[in-house]
């Protein structure tokens, strides 16, 4: 592959969606997550199964995926705009909270917690500003 990633923190899963979203209340049944459309981050091959499927396999369950996207930045202007549901981790739902106008629910179903990674292009392995930005950000996610 022509990406390098590094494991660099954990962080629970929440669920993400609009405010004023039609099927959503303050409780969050699984059987309701389950059934609302979602969108879906890619997962790398070889990671596992997304950060939350393990618990919804274990009981036989499964989400309806709506569409799924290279990159959870591109989530919150999908969310503004439909009734779809994400879950990522929670930390990055409030960030997009704040500044998207949607809502964070927390899951307790889910006990994984999500990995969050640092991602960069192979050819930046041996660029030193690069590398020492790598270190800088994986020791600051230590620290949180």
């Amino acid at each position: 592959t022509a990406f390098h990633s590094e494991p660099v923190a954990r962080d629970t899963l929440s669920a993400l969606a609009r405010e004023g979203h039609p099927h959503l209340r303050d409780d969050m049944s699984i059987d309701r997550y389950c059934a609302l459309r979602h969108v879906v981050v890619a997962w790398p091959s070889g990671k596992g199964v997304r950060p939350g499927e393990a618990t919804l396999f274990e009981r036989g369950l499964r989400r309806v995926e709506f569409v799924e996207v290279a990159s959870p930045l591109t989530v919150p202007a999908i969310l503004a705009a439909t009734d779809a549901v994400a879950t990522l981790p929670t930390r990055l739902c409030r960030h997009f909270s704040d500044r998207y106008g949607l809502r964070v629910w927390s899951l307790p179903i889910f006990r994984e917690v999500a990995p969050i990674y640092l991602v960069w292009h192979r050819s930046r392995d041996e660029d030193p500003g690069h590398t020492w930005l790598r270190e800088l950000i994986a020791d600051l996610c230590r620290r949180l």
